[in-house]
């Protein structure tokens, strides 16, 4: 092929990356059964290697979730982080905005090489009834992937949650169907009583 034809090959091909450097919320969408009870999610990341941390940056509404400082965990099955070496993390998290820096020393470097898994879990705990959408910041301070000298990898992909609370209406429902059946009970039996009260009377 003549070399022109090469180099205008070379130009206009689009280079695929083989595996994209992802982090997701899991699950999707969770659901938290009444107020005041919690439910965890998960921060994961796909396949990567040599990284020496993270921040992780997400923003919650504040009148339906309430995240307390500090209730969070990096171990676990399938965490990212190797249990031994030097690590340094930070929660800087306020209402609504949930913020880690999740970093290992660089020196000796103590790296991140991982086919995909949980970089860190999460509590939330319900205050209201709603939805609320768990978004990753993407802004100058939002959400990275640092490599072995602490330089932002790039992301290709930030996929975020959702938690709903719903309200208690089970133990609701129970209290108005015992009522209900009560209620039904007292008339049924007055009605029987009245019935056979009135049969007496008319024998009599």
């Amino acid at each position: 092929m003549p070399l022109f034809l090469l180099l205008i090959a070379s130009m206009t091909t689009t280079s695929v990356k083989a595996n994209p450097l992802d982090l997701f919320i899991d699950p999707p969408t969770a659901t938290i059964n009444a107020v005041g009870q919690k439910v965890t999610v998960t921060v994961n990341v796909t396949a990567v290697s040599g990284c020496s941390g993270f921040d992780i940056r997400i923003y919650y509404n504040q009148s339906i979730l309430s995240y307390t400082v500090g209730n969070y965990t990096v171990d676990g099955p399938g965490q990212v982080f190797p249990t031994t070496g030097v690590r340094y993390f930070t929660d800087a998290s306020i209402p609504g905005d949930l913020y880690l820096v999740l970093a290992l020393s660089q020196s000796p470097p103590n790296l991140i090489n991982t086919t995909g898994g949980i970089v860190v879990w999460i509590t939330f705990q319900g205050l209201m009834e709603g939805v609320s959408n768990l978004t990753f910041n993407t802004g100058v301070t939002g959400t990275f992937v640092y490599d072995s000298i602490g330089n932002p990898m790039t992301i290709d992909n930030l996929y975020p949650g959702q938690i709903t609370v719903i309200p208690e209406f089970p133990a609701a429902i129970a209290t108005l169907l015992l009522l209900t059946t009560t209620l039904t009970a007292t008339l049924l039996g007055k009605t029987i009583w009245s019935k056979k009260h009135h049969t007496k009377n008319k024998t009599n």
